[in-house]
């Protein structure tokens, strides 16, 4: 896996006003085992507890969940090309759903647009209090973000190789500053290749039942 893209977003007024509302879906959750509860059951197989923090469990937590989705709804309005809550995607009895699908479409010099939309990867957005200094997005704190999104282009069916992630640093690099911890946005389009795409549903596999006992129909 290697990283294609790693910038900081800075927003402008005009982004703001330009800022488009995407029609938001009813989204259907089916009952079995979903990819979160088999990352759940991965990360204390691994230990991974203990190097992640608790929004990437939000649901204990409902407040800081609701300003997560804030975070989300806000930001997926900056791409109005995205097919923002695209759908649930299921392979081999797990079900999981993206927050959206990255689309883009080609343009010319000029930045003309040619052609239509056309189908990138999944989208995955995050609020976290992890500091954004010497980020690294391959460190075990963060790896549920990369197999969520690994497992994300492994279920669906047509099978991309690229994600794209908006991680919100809400406190920063945690230097204070004159308005507090500034809050800074970046964008991660992370590329896998098919045998590690591979593996890593083999041993998603290998936990689905595990997670069944464990966790339930979550």
């Amino acid at each position: 896996m290697r990283i294609i893209e790693a910038i900081e977003i800075h927003l402008q007024q005009s982004d703001i006003e330009n800022w488009y509302a995407h029609p938001r879906r009813k989204l259907k959750r089916s009952a079995g085992v979903h990819l979160s509860g088999v990352l759940k059951v991965m990360a204390v197989e691994f230990n991974l507890l203990k190097d992640i923090p608790e929004e990437d469990f939000e649901e204990k937590l409902p407040l800081r969940m609701a300003l997560g989705q804030s975070w989300e709804y806000f930001a997926a309005g900056l791409y109005p090309l995205m097919d923002y809550q695209p759908g649930q995607v299921e392979r081999d009895g797990i079900f999981g759903s993206p927050d959206g699908a990255w689309m883009e479409v080609p343009e010319n010099k000029k930045g003309q647009r040619l052609g239509v939309r056309s189908y990138q990867g999944p989208e995955e957005f995050k609020r976290t209090r992890k500091s954004c200094r010497d980020f690294d997005l391959f460190a075990n704190k963060n790896k549920l973000w990369i197999w969520q999104i690994m497992g994300y282009c492994c279920m669906d069916k047509r099978r991309p190789k690229r994600a794209r992630l908006h991680p919100l640093f809400v406190e920063g690099d945690y230097v204070r500053g004159q308005y507090g911890f500034e809050e800074r946005y970046w964008r991660y389009i992370v590329e896998f290749d098919q045998p590690e795409l591979d593996k890593f549903w083999a041993m998603v596999l290998k936990f689905r039942d595990k997670a069944v006992k464990e966790v339930g129909s979550v």
